[in-house]
């Protein structure tokens, strides 16, 4: 009898085997996906949680179902079903792959910054990678097997409940949409499943630019002109003075001040002390050993809040804010490929401006300067005097840097400090703009050779901002030592937002919201001018950067230019933001939570008219209609 009932039990276990295996990989799916999303016991109940990831499931069922296929006795049909399921798994083990490190699917900016993926293969890495990677290939194997050797009615007879399971999930879903939904609208993939991700990706592979109207109130935010051959045509640069005086006695003199600019990389405001009250008590913020010197910097300077990236990665990034645009192009994916013609402009930036009224421009940047055509891009800016790394090295630096990749932060201010004494004691007193960018903080690196790690030294983000802070802590110190300095104004702020990579969730705070469109460090210190210590930009976005400058300087804001952003420092302006990138857009309104749009999607009249704008800019960018040819950088500099 006990022999018998056994026997029962195993048909019946061996009969819902595969079912039970479903379930259990649904489980632990559910379970592991909530815990890398950050959206775990944020449900309203079990069932909630449960049925969150339909898509997920609904595509598991789906390779199973062309698994199945592969019974058919017709080998050519067997083989297609065979290849069909194995192109879906391994679409999904890269999508999971890239989930784990980029809080997100494969997108297009993942696809521009290819070139930088080593930056982020490290032991931890590719441990999670391995298993990311084993577990699908095993659940396969699995099923690959069992339904091989199992007998018709036993493999329709699990196919049947696998999608009872499916169809369980969705209605349970369905009736919890509400709840549900409103999670979904605070993660990136949405409701979007690696399958369907990829699909979306391909279809939007190259979103088509027309042209169209333009709503007049988009023009309160983006600075579109009203003639549809140049859109991006202004006639002023700015509209209103900048808010703070000049010290007394400053008032008369007639030289302009030097303005040097650290584009730092990924400096978000929550890695910064002087941001600590803006950000929840566990965010990197709170931590005043972290950043020390910049908070000691702060303290003589001028800390802007609200201030939000406007666009990523690091190529649109500084070409945006020196040229007020939303580039086309960005990210080393496309600047590096060997086939690859760079837009011919022609470009009117901040340097080009500068220029004009008699500053020497200057890049000074720790890669090689074919990195990516990186000079030839700060020289579409408009940057006169491009320093890289071989002439840093041998002019500057005195020797070859520690690290192959670039130079460090600290290399970069020891020479930064070099250039500037030998300006000091030079007889050539012309005012410069110079832009500098360090590295260090880049996604997937750590601390350098000629580093120190913070406390433990267990996360990167942590070492690689802190010794940031280290290497601006030795340039201050020797900057105010300086003569120049009691003419130089000092602009602290990022090429852009930090990415949400694994490390820096695990520490960016309670409150963040894993986007990459977050508020941007800005510091500005004058000592021209009396400024309060702290301003509220009240959603502003770095679009405004390079307009900002010319109202700091006070240049004669009558001059025809090409900038889009707005100056943060505007009495009459919108106090809202716009961020793009790819097929993301990105708007901050006062009062409201920033939040970002998927442009694939169906989206509100407001959004559709913000993209129409930009697209019309990128038009006029790929096209070489941003200003008129005669008004120009490179006819400027031609003529004189």
């Amino acid at each position: 009898m006990i022999i018998h009932s056994s026997s029962r039990l195993k048909k019946i276990l061996s009969f819902w085997a595969a079912s039970l295996v479903f379930l259990a990989c649904c489980g632990v799916m559910n379970i592991y996906l909530s815990h890398l999303l950050g959206i775990t016991g944020k449900f309203s109940s079990p069932v909630a949680q449960a049925s969150f990831f339909k898509a997920f499931y609904a595509e598991i069922a789906c390779i199973i179902l062309l698994l199945a296929g592969a019974r058919i006795r017709i080998k050519s049909i067997s083989r297609s079903f065979i290849i069909a399921s194995s192109c879906c798994l391994l679409t999904w083990i890269i999508q999971l792959n890239i989930l784990w490190n980029s809080d997100d699917f494969m997108s297009f900016f993942l696809l521009e910054n290819i070139g930088s993926i080593s930056l982020i293969l490290h032991t931890n890495t590719v441990l999670h990678c391995l298993i990311l990677t084993l577990l699908p290939v095993s659940l396969y194997l699995y099923f690959f097997f069992s339904l091989r050797s199992a007998g018709r009615n036993k493999i329709l007879g699990n196919l049947f409940l696998i999608m009872l399971l499916v169809a369980c999930f969705i209605i349970t879903d369905n009736n919890r949409g509400h709840a549900n939904k409103e999670i979904r609208d605070t993660l990136k993939i949405q409701d979007q499943s690696p399958g369907l991700a990829f699909i979306n990706m391909i279809k939007n592979i190259q979103g088509m630019i027309t042209e169209g109207e333009i709503d007049f109130r988009v023009r309160r935010l983006i600075r579109v002109g009203e003639t549809p051959e140049y859109p991006m045509l202004n006639e002023t640069l700015y509209s209103t003075p900048f808010p703070f005086p000049l010290k007394s006695g400053r008032e008369k003199s007639s030289k302009q001040p030097n303005v040097i600019v650290f584009f730092v990389e990924s400096l978000s405001a929550r890695k910064l002390s002087p941001y600590k009250t803006n950000f929840a008590p566990d965010a990197p913020s709170a931590r005043e050993d972290l950043t020390p010197n910049i908070a000691r910097f702060a303290h003589q300077a001028m800390t802007v809040e609200q201030y939000f990236s406007h666009t990523f990665s690091t190529f649109r990034g500084l070409r945006g804010q020196n040229c007020s645009m939303f580039p086309y192009y960005g990210g080393d994916g496309a600047w590096s490929l060997p086939g690859f013609t760079p837009p011919a402009g022609p470009y009117r930036c901040l340097p080009h401006h500068l220029h004009v009224e008699g500053y020497e421009t200057i890049f000074f940047g720790p890669d090689n300067q074919e990195h990516c055509h990186f000079s030839f891009q700060t020289k579409q800016m408009g940057f006169k005097r491009n320093i890289f790394r071989k002439e840093i090295e041998e002019k500057y630096l005195g020797h070859r840097g520690v690290s192959t990749l670039h130079l460090t932060d600290q290399e970069l201010m020891q020479s930064l400090i070099t250039l500037l004494q030998k300006k000091d004691m030079g007889a050539d007193k012309q005012p410069f703009y110079l832009a500098t960018y360090p590295k260090g903080c880049h996604v997937g690196l750590d601390y350098d050779v000629d580093g120190r790690p913070y406390n433990n030294g267990k996360n990167q983000v942590y070492n690689t901002i802190h010794n940031w802070d280290r290497a601006f802590g030795l340039f201050w110190d020797a900057f105010q030592r300086l003569n120049l300095a009691r003419k130089t104004i000092l602009i602290m702020t990022g090429d852009h937002s930090h990415w949400p990579e694994r490390p820096y969730i695990e520490i960016a705070g309670s409150d963040y919201n894993r986007q990459c469109f977050g508020e941007l460090g800005l510091l500005i210190y004058s000592p021209l001018h009396e400024l309060p210590r702290r301003y509220n930009a009240d959603q502003a976005t770095s679009l405004g950067f390079a307009p900002m400058i010319t109202q700091i300087l006070g240049l004669n804001p009558r001059q025809q230019n090409s900038f889009l952003g707005i100056s943060p420092f505007e009495q009459n302006r919108e106090h809202a933001g716009v961020g793009w990138a790819n097929r993301m857009l990105f708007l901050t309104e006062s009062g409201k939570k920033p939040k970002c749009y998927n442009l694939a999607e169906k989206n509100s009249a407001k959004v559709n008219n913000l993209w129409q704008a930009i697209r019309l800019t990128h038009l006029a960018e790929l096209n070489g209609k941003m200003i008129y040819p005669q008004l120009s950088g490179e006819e400027l500099s031609l003529s004189q």
